[in-house]
């Protein structure tokens, strides 16, 4: 086993490269009255801090390209909650046929993606497997062309107007609450789809108890 000294520490702070890095750490080490647990107090709560702050400016930037893509998707798909509520509502066959697929959409796993790093020294080049919950079935593609899309008539209320105000206001209301459900993420949406299905069906059988 091998103990790290405060001088061990300490040569491998200037042994760093010119940086920001270096400098916080030998700013660390200077206020640290060459005692190492203070120092090692220290460093921990500094990279800690450090990781926080990128975990945050990390979130921010995510949500953001979420949105920005969500707001892409949305209008050239015409996704609009509004008229989606509204095809299934009036059209019950549609309806049945969505719920059925949501059923079968709930017994597959939730979607994810693993990424895999074979040859460690190339880690630009890794292995991305997706599994079967992030394939959509045909039946899928079918109902969803059936709700979503740019038809012959998007651009028309029910007297012929094409830009009515009412319609268009809707319309983009409808865009963006399918913009903030897309922002909530897959995952959210699937354990929600799952807990709505276990209530449908009375929730989970319960464990049979060991003998």
């Amino acid at each position: 086993m091998t103990i790290v000294e405060f001088a061990d520490f300490e040569a491998g702070a200037n042994a760093l490269p010119p940086g920001n890095v270096r400098q916080s750490l030998l700013a660390l080490i200077q206020r640290s009255d060459r005692q190492f647990e203070s120092v090692q107090l220290a460093v921990e709560g500094w990279f800690n801090d450090a990781m926080d702050r990128v975990n945050g400016w990390y979130k921010r930037r995510t949500q953001l390209w979420t949105v920005i893509l969500a707001l892409v998707l949305v209008l050239l798909a015409n996704a609009n909650t509004i008229e989606i509520v509204r095809k299934l509502g009036r059209d019950p066959v549609l309806r049945n046929a969505v719920v059925e697929e949501a059923k079968v959409r709930a017994q597959k796993p939730r979607p994810t993606i693993s990424v895999e790093y074979a040859d460690q020294d190339d880690p630009t080049n890794p292995t991305i497997t997706h599994n079967e919950g992030n394939e959509l079935s045909q039946n899928e593609m079918d109902l969803l062309g059936q709700i979503l899309g740019w038809h012959d008539n998007v651009f028309h209320d029910k007297n012929g107007y094409s830009w009515s105000k009412q319609i268009w206001l809707e319309r983009f209301i409808g865009w963006l609450l399918t913009i903030l459900a897309i922002s909530l993420g897959a995952p959210f949406w699937f354990d929600i789809l799952n807990k709505i299905i276990n209530i449908r069906f009375a929730g989970k059988a319960p464990e049979e108890p060991k003998k």
